[in-house]
């Protein structure tokens, strides 16, 4: 994403992260994807540009996201998703 994100910033108005991110497989070996962490302090390198939302349960490691990039100057919202995934329809983005 970070790779990604450095071509395409001024292509995204809304971003949603987690931090926990899944380890993927491919062609049969394993792939760390990293975690949302390492994205939120990529985007407080940079100059903001659209509102992040910190989607999270992992109460140890979210607020750390969330605070890092409010203290770049981003428009940050912390959601604390649950009830599978009810939660997306009230709690979202207008």
């Amino acid at each position: 994403m970070i790779t990604w994100l450095g071509d395409h910033i001024g292509d995204v108005a809304l971003m949603s992260l987690d931090h926990d991110l899944p380890i993927r497989r491919d062609a049969g070996r394993s792939i760390d994807c990293g975690t949302g962490r390492e994205v939120a302090d990529f985007l407080a390198s940079m100059p903001p540009t659209c509102p992040v939302i910190v989607h999270s349960s992992n109460n140890q490691c979210a607020p750390g996201m969330y605070f890092g990039l409010k203290h770049a100057g981003w428009t940050c919202t912390r959601i604390y998703p649950g009830d599978d995934t009810s939660w997306v329809a009230h709690d979202w983005a207008d």
